[in-house]
């Protein structure tokens, strides 16, 4: 089953492969301006992790044009704080 994200009235397709481009990738967002534009998200991470690299590619995503220094930085910023606050994926606490 495909999962879809819809971010500023567009649409990626978010998937898991095991690995991404190159070996330290974590994850990576189509161009808003592809025909059918994708998401990967590294299936192997967890956690905190996890979260940072989601909001990092839909930032990506809803800001093409932000320097990737200031995304990789407000990612890691919003992930650790919203781990502090208790986020939690639901899904991935209840079957490993």
């Amino acid at each position: 089953m495909a999962r879809f994200v819809t971010i500023l009235g567009k649409t990626w397709q978010l998937i898991y492969p095991l690995r991404i481009g190159k070996k330290d990738h974590r994850g990576l967002c189509d161009s808003p301006h592809r025909k059918h534009p994708k998401i990967r998200v590294k299936r192997s991470l967890r956690g905190e992790e996890r979260l940072e690299i989601y909001i990092h590619e839909m930032l990506h995503a809803a800001g093409w044009h932000l320097d990737e220094g200031y995304v990789t930085d407000f990612s890691a910023d919003l992930a650790r704080e919203l781990w502090e606050l208790g986020y939690r994926n639901i899904t991935e606490e209840t079957n490993g």
